[in-house]
């Protein structure tokens, strides 16, 4: 599949162009959970949302301290 990235960064306020699509693992649709174009600053910062190393919770406390 080729995909072509035109336009400016979907983030709130941005109006940089858009160069990555990426897309946060939040919860419950906090954040940016769907897939979007953004420029690189904020495709980091989108990517990074939800801490997407952790993927599961502390069976005891639900925080997310070293369970992977």
């Amino acid at each position: 599949m080729i995909v072509e990235i035109t336009g400016t960064c979907q983030y709130e306020n941005c109006n940089k162009p858009a160069t990555t699509i990426a897309c946060g693992h939040c919860r419950a649709n906090i954040g940016h959970p769907i897939p979007a174009c953004y420029c690189d600053d904020h495709a980091a910062k989108v990517g990074n949302e939800g801490s997407p190393e952790y993927t599961v919770d502390c069976p005891n406390c639900g925080c997310r301290f070293g369970v992977n």
